[in-house]
């Protein structure tokens, strides 16, 4: 069903470069840096609740950040994205050190039969976990000791070979609670930039050799 949305004249410019390229979440300084492009008001507060009223705008729970809501979706209907409060802490801090692992790392790289209850995210000891995530993801320690050489991960005091093909002993490295790796590359920053471009995962095995197949053979 499609819902009539007002562009008011003072917003209608903004709107229109968020439409042009393609922003998923806008956070507080990219709304300030596109006024300043254009030329319209110095209060990006003032506009952001503007544009939330006027439905253009969604909520999140993370702060300085809101959903953009384009007008392809017929209303002010949110993405349904399962990560946007993910993306929208690596939009608000781009050194944030959060990334996807264990169920949420699998399904991204298609080696879950279904979507987890609950986001896994990997978090360094000394990293905050961010409340606006609370509930909806918990956090997972990994270290990555030796992140060039290959072989086999060592997984506390167990050693398990992910060996060609993704062997259950790779899987299950997938499915534990806190992982030591120790010849295993991590996966590269970028894994699917046309639909997760801000989703980086820690992967092993099998789920590392397709993350690069995919980029590597990804049409341009």
């Amino acid at each position: 069903m499609t819902v009539a949305r007002v562009i008011a004249r003072s917003v209608a410019d903004v709107v229109e470069q968020f439409e042009l390229d393609g922003d998923v979440v806008v956070t507080i300084e990219r709304l300030g840096s596109v006024m300043r492009q254009i030329g319209v008001g110095d209060d990006p507060r003032r506009l952001a609740y503007e544009l939330q009223r006027s439905g253009w705008f969604g909520q999140l729970r993370t702060r300085h950040a809101w959903e953009f809501l384009p007008g392809a979706r017929g209303g002010a209907y949110g993405s349904g994205d399962r990560f946007i409060e993910f993306r929208a802490q690596r939009a608000i801090r781009s050194e944030w050190p959060g990334v996807l692992a264990m169920e949420s790392a699998a399904s991204v790289l298609g080696l879950a039969q279904r979507i987890p209850e609950q986001e896994v995210m990997a978090l360094p000891d000394d990293a905050v976990f961010p409340k606006a995530l609370g509930g909806e993801w918990r956090r997972v320690h990994v270290e990555l000791v030796d992140a060039t050489a290959r072989g086999r991960c060592r997984e506390d005091h167990r050693v398990a070979g992910a060996d060609e093909g993704g062997s259950a002993a790779a899987h299950r490295l997938l499915a534990e609670g806190r992982w030591r790796f120790r010849g295993c590359a991590a996966s590269r920053g970028r894994l699917f930039p046309e639909k997760h471009s801000v989703v980086r995962t820690t992967a092993t095995g099998r789920a590392l050799r397709l993350a690069n197949e995919r980029e590597r053979y990804r049409p341009p």
